[in-house]
């Protein structure tokens, strides 16, 4: 009986771990008819599916081997999946393109990609219980009670998931914990066996099932690329993987681009880093740099359209942005978070420059619970919802937000862009005055209140003067003003709310806001596209042919560096204006001034100056920090002994990263493209930094290679090994079939 129910709890932990190991790989339910297929029922039907071709194929055996030899089969069959590394994220990505058609082929691809980790092992399983169960008793009374130990046992090994054990022993833990749970109820078997005189050769084999599962423990397991990639969200497109070596340089990528993981008590939580902190819960990106202009701004406009905003509550801790910067403002005297996952407040702090240093704000008070706080707790003025989860664009969940405002209280939440009609249509229902705002350009933003939302133009043409607005409108949407702060306002009627179109010129606003951005949705305007895209010489011709004045930051922005990489003696003047607001800016563009005026000693020292401001400071426009990297590589190789000069302290200076992690991968690479102009031992450096997992690509491994040859660095035999396992993959050239020719 005991044995029955330590096997149910095992295997009660398992269905949570396999569950957890699969949802970064799946992702989220179906749509209609096919909603309520969760990942969890996935699971549980295949693993119901095992128990029962288990026991029906094991129980009718003429001559059924022992319980112990099942267990530690199970305990093998368990393993395999294990064994296999990241083959089986693997096997997802490249299912992905079913997941696009329809809910039947991408049925079809979950299937394909849970049945070889759950079915061998419930297959084990059913033999094992059919064996134990067996052999407790012959009366069928007794069986029955021990089938109820087990399933009670299952139910227990569940819930243990659920009291913090993934926190502490790691989802990866667990699944080796239960291979071990298997090997010492077979060796408890196994020792009753010897005592009892059994015969021997049950006991050769399971001894050697046993080393066996003592071999595959010592595997590395499934990598952090399994459990924290974006493959389930839909994030990723197999269309680029053409072979074996695109899906190595995919897996090296995103083990240089995982910061740190953890499997928190609901969820997994990474905090990745590429061209900027993003953070990932269960694989799927809910937040980060590329998300700050919605996260920001949706508070930030609530906090201005409510006349008098004192206490806010945000469903969602996530990077801690939209509570930081509502925390900010100096009209809100409390901000309620309430999360339930504490490793968040970890990543939250890694997010402090670009989250106004969230957690050390005294007005911050946090509440773990898992949505929003008892209906006791109510009067918020505003009630911003993160809408990462499905059951965030509920009905219910606006219902009970409703019951929680103040008598003019706003719900915000900002959803995407193809989710904003239905989202909406459903908050109308429960709070009928609602406004829509577009603040990324991928994003939309809902504003809902019970009562008709009339703002004051006055009082909102003062608050953006002041910080924080001026400094988030500047930063991330690239204007100013009033008309700034309202560019993205999306009137459904318009006879009612003209007074918005005619006083703030919104559509020549938008089109400046969503150039700034330097997404997606780039508008047709050759100037922004061209700045946008590095070609400066064009933008500047393209603006000047126009004729028109610059009314923005951002158009002020590019006229300034447009006119550096020109040499023009007007830059000072032009970069007068973005002192204060775009410090960092200011001295690249005053670095590309210089160079260009063959003055590479003045252009170094303004690069150092904004190299070493990004490192704390990420409030900077990305293209033209791009281009300072590559300003850097430029000011490396120009001819003298300043040049030499030059790249030792721009080497040096771009050793530490920026701030939250900003374009990491391109300061890596353009370190390595000033080490070129340097000593063998700089080489080495600048390679170094990529290690254990360099991007595999035929280039980079040639020059590390040679890099690491020239120094006789340790990792030179790896670096040959890498080089020949990738030319082994690659494709063959063209000028090598020509060659063969001659």
């Amino acid at each position: 009986m005991i044995i029955a129910g330590l096997l149910g709890c095992a295997l009660g932990l398992m269905l949570a771990t396999w569950t957890r190991l699969l949802t970064p790989l799946l992702g989220s339910g179906l749509s209609q008819p096919l909603s309520t297929l969760s990942i969890t029922t996935l699971v549980v039907t295949i693993a119901l599916a095992g128990l029962v071709a288990g026991w029906l194929l094991h129980s009718r055996r003429s001559a059924p081997r022992p319980a112990m030899i099942a267990i530690l089969s199970t305990a093998v069959l368990l393993l395999l999946p294990y064994a296999l590394g990241d083959r089986l994220a693997l096997l997802a990505l490249l299912l992905q393109p079913m997941s696009t058609a329809g809910d039947g082929p991408r049925l079809v691809g979950w299937c394909l990609v849970a049945t070889p980790l759950v079915l061998p092992a419930a297959m084990g399983w059913g033999w094992s219980f059919s064996r134990v169960l067996a052999t407790t008793s012959t009366k069928l009374s007794f069986r029955r009670f021990g089938g109820s130990v087990a399933c009670a046992g299952i139910l227990v090994g569940w819930g243990v998931t659920h009291w913090g054990l993934f926190p502490s022993l790691t989802v990866i833990g667990v699944w080796r914990l239960v291979a071990l749970m298997l090997l010492a109820l077979a060796t408890i078997l196994l020792i009753l066996a010897w005592r009892q005189r059994r015969p021997w050769k049950p006991l050769v084999g399971g001894a050697s099932l046993a080393v066996l599962t003592l071999t595959l423990l010592r595997l590395p397991g499934p990598s952090p690329v399994s459990l924290h990639s974006p493959i389930g969200a839909s994030a990723l497109s197999s269309e680029s993987f053409s072979g074996r070596n695109a899906l190595r340089h995919w897996v090296e990528q995103e083990q240089r681009t995982i910061r740190w993981a953890t499997d928190g008590v609901t969820s997994g939580v990474a905090l990745a880093k590429r061209d900027g902190a993003e953070l990932r819960i269960d694989g799927r990106p809910v937040g980060g740099l590329s998300d700050a202009p919605a996260e920001v701004m949706s508070g930030l406009i609530g906090a201005a359209l409510h006349a008098n905003p004192r206490r806010a509550l945000v469903v969602g801790l996530g990077s801690g942005t939209s509570a930081g910067w509502l925390a900010a403002v100096p009209a809100i005297e409390r901000v309620d978070v309430t999360e339930i996952e504490p490793a968040l407040k970890r990543a939250a702090e890694a997010f402090a420059p670009l989250n106004h240093e969230a957690l050390a704000n005294p007005k911050l008070l946090f509440l773990h619970h898992r949505g929003l706080p008892p209906a006791a707790d109510a009067g918020y003025d505003l009630i911003l919802v993160n809408p990462s989860h499905p059951a965030h664009r509920s009905t219910a969940l606006y219902q009970a937000a409703a019951r929680r405002l103040a008598p003019n209280g706003l719900f915000l939440q900002h959803v995407p862009n193809g989710q904003a009609g239905t989202a909406r249509a459903a908050l109308e229902k429960v709070l009928p005055a609602v406004k829509t705002w577009r603040v990324q350009h991928n994003r939309v933003l809902l504003i809902a209140g019970a009562n008709p939302i009339v703002p004051d133009l006055d009082h909102l043409r003062a608050l953006v003067e002041r910080e924080p607005y001026r400094g988030a409108l500047d930063w991330l949407w690239g204007v100013e003003g009033l008309a700034g702060l309202l560019a993205g306002f999306e009137s459904t009627m318009p006879a009612a709310e003209a007074y918005f179109e005619t006083e703030l010129g919104i559509e020549r606003q938008r089109a400046v806001r969503q150039a700034a951005w330097g997404k997606t949705n780039i508008p047709n305007d050759p100037a922004y596209s061209a700045f946008l895209h590095g070609d400066l010489g064009r933008a500047r011709i393209e603006w000047g042919t126009r004729g028109r004045q610059p009314s923005s930051p951002f158009d002020r922005l590019l006229i300034a560096e447009t006119s550096a990489e020109l040499a023009d003696d007007r830059v000072p003047e032009l970069v007068a204006p973005l002192r204060t607001q775009r410090p960092i800016e200011t001295e690249v563009i005053l670095a590309r001034w210089q160079l260009r005026r063959r003055a590479p000693a003045a252009a170094t020292r303004h690069l150092l100056t904004a190299f070493r401001a990004v490192r704390i400071n990420p409030r900077v426009h990305v293209p033209t920090l791009r281009r300072a990297l590559d300003l850097a590589v430029e000011l490396s190789t120009q001819p003298g002994d300043r040049s030499k000069s030059s790249a030792t302290e721009l080497f040096d200076v771009l050793a530490e990263p920026f701030a939250v992690w900003l374009l990491d991968e391109a300061r890596l690479r353009a370190r390595i493209e000033i080490a070129a102009t340097q000593s063998a031992a700089r080489c080495a450096q600048a390679f170094e930094a990529f290690e254990p997992h360099p991007p595999w690509e035929d280039t980079f491994l040639r020059d590390r290679v040679a890099c690491y040859r020239r120094t006789r660095h340790p990792l030179t035999k790896q670096a040959r090994r890498d080089l020949a396992t990738f030319n082994v993959h690659a494709p063959p050239r063209i000028e090598q079939g020509l060659l063969e020719g001659h």
